[in-house]
């Protein structure tokens, strides 16, 4: 597929290994760039327009809820997905209310076998949100 027609997204995790995993995830469907904390991906965001951010609730320097909001100001069409280790109900309504995009857990969007992840639930989220469609998944 032509990458001029791919839809991109930013994902933004201080943990390098989570982030290089959920990108080695989307790499073969969407083009991919990656930040390691909120205040890069607001530079990201205002220079590379991704589509989509997958966003970690929970960084040192900007921690994502913070970052949601200035992301919302320098782009308010952008898709906003959290993700987090903490996948407990409360967390996902509580993004919800947020007017998030979508959420969905490290621990579920991660622990896939390599081959079912090219249809998998990170690949799916980041589809869904992109048409407008949330999904708000919590574990389980």
């Amino acid at each position: 597929m032509d990458s001029h027609f791919l839809l991109r997204v930013l994902v933004v995790d201080d943990n390098e290994r989570v982030r290089h995993g959920i990108a080695d995830i989307l790499k073969d469907d969407f083009q991919v760039c990656e930040a390691e904390d909120g205040v890069e991906a607001v530079e990201m965001v205002r220079y590379l327009k991704p589509d989509v951010v997958l966003l970690d609730l929970s960084m040192p320097v900007m921690g994502g809820g913070a970052a949601a909001q200035v992301i919302r100001a320098v782009s308010p069409a952008i898709r906003i997905v959290f993700i987090s280790v903490d996948d407990s109900p409360h967390v996902a309504s509580l993004v919800k209310s947020t007017g998030a995009d979508g959420f969905i857990s490290k621990n579920w969007c991660c622990n896939l076998p390599r081959d079912n992840r090219h249809n998998g639930p990170t690949v799916c989220c980041v589809k869904q949100a992109q048409k407008g469609r949330g999904v708000f998944h919590a574990g389980g």
